[in-house]
């Protein structure tokens, strides 16, 4: 995918995510609902998973339901599967691909503890 293809697709899957959270409410749900429409990833077990998540997992307002929820569709895109759950290796890749996409849209290289502390 071409970087103008790339970001006419996170154009709409932001402006597809801000209008669900308006109308439906549920960060995380919206991030995934944006995501999976637009990348035709569509996966009601994922979708619904995120139920908890939502409002910095359950309400708590913790770490981002939003950020999670894109986390998940990264890792239904880069994820270990049940089948690979001894592959070690599969595991780490798995983790690499996300960390790199999450940075370059947070544009930070630290944890998320360290980007809300002053």
């Amino acid at each position: 995918m071409s970087a103008k293809n790339k970001e006419e697709a996170m154009t709409k899957a932001y402006e597809l995510a801000h209008e669900c959270e308006y109308v439906h409410h549920g960060c995380s749900q919206c991030v995934i609902l944006a995501l999976q429409d637009v990348f035709d990833l569509r996966d009601d077990g994922v979708f619904k998973a995120a139920s908890g998540v939502s409002g910095g997992i359950g309400q708590m307002h913790d770490t981002c339901g939003a950020l999670l929820g894109a986390s998940l569709v990264l890792g239904q895109i880069y994820g270990r599967s049940r089948d690979e759950i001894t592959v070690l290796e599969k595991l780490m890749d798995s983790q690499r691909s996300p960390r790199q996409d999450l940075r370059r849209l947070l544009g930070h290289e630290g944890t998320m503890a360290e980007r809300r502390s002053p």
